[in-house]
C-alpha cells in the first residue's frame, strides 16, 4: 500500500447508509482499499439501518486491522428528524457527519455508498489539501448531462460493478501529480470554474465549514450542497480537481422521489 508522507494530516470521511447493505459493503471495501493510506477516519453515519448494517459497520475496523491498523471507523447514529422528509434527513445526516469529521480532524469530505474508487484515490486528495483551498476527485458518472467523465459501469455492489472496465478507464484519464484548476475549466456549461470542479468524493478545511456550513435542509433557498460550495467559494476558498485520485458515481441511488 502506498503510504502518506508523515507531513500529510490525518483526515475525516465521510459515508451514510440506511439499508443499502450491499453497496456499503462495496463501497466501504474500496474507500478503505484503495485509499493508498490508512491515516483516517471513516466516518458512517447510520439511519434506520438493518441488523446487517450495523453489524458489518461494527466489524469493518477489525476486518481491516493488519492492513490498515491507524484506521478508525466511527458510527454516528442519526435519529429521525419528523419535522422534515426523507431527503432533508440525508442532508442532516451529512451534516453530522462533517461535524463528526471536524470534531477530530482538520480536514474533511464526503463519499457515498453508490461510488467505486480507483487506487490511491485518498492519498491523491491528501497530498494536496491546504488551509485555503477545496480539493476533489477527477469524477465518471452516469449521469449524461455531467460536467465530469461519462461511463456507467453498473450498480457499485459484488456481482453487478465492471471492475475491469472501470479500472481500463480510469488508467486512460488518469495524469499523475496534476492539479486542475477552477480557472482552467471556466466556461463549462455557462458555469464558473469552481463549479466544474465539485465533484465527489472531496476534502475541504475546517474553517471553510466553520465559516460556510451547515447545509440548509430543504430545497427552500436553493440547492444545498452547491449553496454550501457557493459560500465556501466567496468566503475565498479556492477549489481544485486532483487528476489522479479517481472515482465513479451513480447519483440518488439510496433517496426516494421526496425532497
Amino acid at each position: 500500500m502506498t503510504e502518506a508522507k508523515p507531513d500529510h494530516p490525518r483526515v475525516g470521511v465521510v459515508n451514510c447508509v440506511s439499508e443499502a447493505y450491499e453497496m456499503l459493503r462495496f463501497s466501504s471495501d474500496q474507500i478503505i482499499e484503495n485509499a493508498g493510506t490508512d491515516n483516517f477516519d471513516y466516518i458512517v453515519v447510520c439511519w434506520n439501518v438493518t441488523d446487517e448494517v450495523n453489524s458489518y459497520v461494527d466489524s469493518l475496523e477489525d476486518k481491516f486491522k493488519e492492513t490498515h491498523p491507524r484506521l478508525k471507523v466511527i458510527k454516528v447514529v442519526h435519529e429521525t428528524d419528523e419535522s422534515i422528509g426523507f431527503v432533508p434527513n440525508l442532508r442532516k445526516m451529512m451534516n453530522e457527519g462533517f461535524s463528526k469529521a471536524f470534531e477530530l480532524n482538520d480536514y474533511g469530505g464526503l463519499t457515498n455508498t453508490d461510488q467505486a474508487f480507483h487506487k490511491n484515490w485518498l492519498l491523491n486528495l491528501v497530498k494536496h489539501i491546504a488551509p485555503d483551498r477545496m480539493i476533489t476527485s477527477t469524477l465518471i458518472e452516469v449521469c449524461p448531462q455531467t460536467r465530469h467523465y461519462k461511463g456507467d459501469f453498473g450498480l457499485t455492489e459484488y456481482g453487478k460493478f465492471n471492475q475491469e472496465a472501470f479500472t481500463n478507464y480510469a488508467n486512460t484519464i488518469e495524469k499523475p501529480d496534476t492539479l486542475i484548476s477552477e480557472e482552467q475549466r471556466h466556461g463549462l456549461f455557462n458555469s464558473p470554474g469552481y463549479m466544474n470542479i465539485e465533484s465527489l468524493p472531496y476534502l475541504f478545511p475546517k474553517a471553510m465549514w466553520e465559516s460556510s456550513g451547515p447545509w440548509e435542509l430543504t430545497l427552500e433557498n436553493g440547492t444545498p450542497d452547491v449553496n454550501f460550495f457557493d459560500r465556501g467559494h466567496l468566503a475565498g476558498f479556492k477549489y481544485f480537481m486532483s487528476a489522479d485520485s479517481i472515482a465513479y458515481h451513480i447519483g440518488a441511488v439510496e433517496r426516494t422521489s421526496k425532497q
